[in-house]
């Protein structure tokens, strides 16, 4: 079913973004993320919705009027059937500040289906199923609606061979740790050196932390330069 009604849709990012304010959600905003590639977490506190992926609809030019996306939230524990229509009514996409009333056609729809996902992480159980709820919303418009049970690669394909480290990872407090130790031994080095501030490795970040001190403090002698980097690190 999905595959008929998305046939036509594209979609392509290379990394994220994390917005400052909650507007920078809305619609028109994602065909400039579009342009460069980027995805987008939710704002600080911003209530619905984790991650927004955009996409083309019924075309591949960039205009505002081919721009929908899917809407993502990360849950750590199942929940019943109850609490789970109230996570999708807080879904909503007007209420989310990504669309506005002008964004509706004439009749007041929405005319691009949207795609919810929910992931229950730490469900032992595996499944993907299709949700049905009211919608409070000021518009119509069509969503597919996805509540994502346990974790595995049929359902999240980056877990491949290492499910378990997967499974230690959900809902630890260092969780970065556990993210680069999940990488395959050839990746381990590129993920680090790539993103060595999430994790604060050492060794990747002590050059690219030596370089902004000597540009922007040109002064400070070698002694103090490694003094000044071990007190950060």
């Amino acid at each position: 079913m999905l595959g008929e009604v998305f046939h036509s849709a594209w979609m392509h990012f290379s990394y994220f973004i994390k917005p400052q304010k909650w507007s920078l959600l809305y619609r028109h905003y994602l065909l400039g993320f579009m342009v460069c590639g980027i995805a987008t977490f939710r704002a600080n506190r911003q209530p619905g919705v984790d991650a927004v992926y955009p996409f083309l609809y019924d075309s591949k030019t960039l205009e505002i009027e081919n721009v929908g996306f899917i809407m993502v939230q990360l849950k750590i524990n199942n929940v019943s059937a109850k609490a789970r229509d109230e996570i999708f009514r807080k879904m909503d996409p007007y209420q989310c500040n990504l669309l506005l009333p002008e964004d509706n056609t004439e009749d007041s729809t929405f005319p691009i289906p949207i795609i919810y996902i929910v992931f229950a992480l730490s469900s032992n159980k595996q499944a993907v199923t299709q949700q049905l709820y009211e919608k409070p919303s000021e518009g119509h418009f069509t969503s597919y609606n996805f509540w994502c049970l346990g974790y595995s690669p049929t359902i999240l394909q980056p877990i491949q061979s290492t499910p378990e480290k997967w499974k230690e990872m959900i809902g630890k407090a260092d969780q970065w740790h556990m993210f680069y130790s999940s990488a395959p031994d050839l990746l381990h080095s590129e993920l680090t050196f790539s993103f060595p501030f999430l994790l604060f490795h050492v060794p990747n970040c002590l050059p690219i932390l030596s370089y902004h001190l000597v540009t922007y403090f040109p002064f400070l002698s070698p002694c103090d330069l490694l003094m000044t980097c071990s007190y950060y690190l």
